[in-house]
């Protein structure tokens, strides 16, 4: 299962000419198209949901396009902060509605937007550790992602790697329901109109079997948005 998945994002589906790294090269990082037609430009606006304590790609958007960036994670143990001139922390989660996750407090993507005042979003990131098995479909409901024109993200399709003795085989295949939500999920993303111009498996999700298996459980996706006929 997890092979098809790996084909159809290793299939690009657009082209983008200067595809930019901007955060860390490896987990923390984002790319994002530079080409004309998508670029950030002037008063820009990005969110950024998912930090685990990393802002190099908040602030390195910030840096490269003088973009406003909204930073939230509410799993840091940090109240709401204003990091710097362009970046702005909030202790707020994503979710498919608006009630708190234990001590976190969760917001739809609608509900963010319409706090903020935002229609246009030139890039939203999201790496919400699997919630967006469940959270993807509310945020493609209702146009909720009208305006937003570059959309990054991680999926996560994690395994059975549990081993019952120390003789028994481990399943490292992904769980048949995440597997066939994250492809829902890609479906949704790419009937909205948003292609596929850079994805790539993170190397810190691998699994290793006995030094000859491996399985990545997170790939990451870059998307841009398209006018559909």
């Amino acid at each position: 299962m997890n092979f098809q998945i790996r084909k159809y994002l290793n299939s690009l589906q657009i082209e983008c000419k200067e595809v930019l790294r901007l955060g860390n090269v490896g987990d923390g990082g984002w790319n994002i198209c530079n080409d004309d037609e998508y670029r950030p430009r002037k008063n820009c606006t990005v969110i950024s949901i998912g930090i685990n304590n990393d802002f190099s790609f908040d602030d390195a958007i910030a840096n490269e396009y003088g973009c406003m960036v909204y930073s939230f994670d509410p799993s840091m143990d940090k109240k709401d902060y204003r990091r710097s001139d362009h970046v702005q922390f909030y202790a707020i989660g994503l979710s498919a509605n608006d009630s708190p996750l234990g001590n976190w407090k969760m917001n739809r993507l609608q509900t963010i937007k319409r706090k903020l005042g935002l229609s246009k979003i030139d890039v939203l990131k999201m790496d919400i550790e699997e919630n967006e098995q469940t959270t993807i479909t509310d945020m493609f409901a209702n146009n909720t992602m009208d305006g937003v024109l570059q959309f990054v993200f991680e999926i996560h399709v994690d395994s059975n790697a549990v081993t019952k003795s120390k003789n028994a085989k481990t399943d490292l295949s992904p769980r048949r329901n995440k597997y066939l939500q994250s492809l829902a999920n890609l479906r949704i993303i790419y009937n909205a109109g948003y292609r596929i111009f850079s994805a790539h498996q993170n190397p810190y999700s691998l699994f290793r079997y006995k030094k000859t298996r491996t399985r990545f459980t997170c790939h990451e996706i870059s998307t841009i948005k398209i006018k559909l006929d």
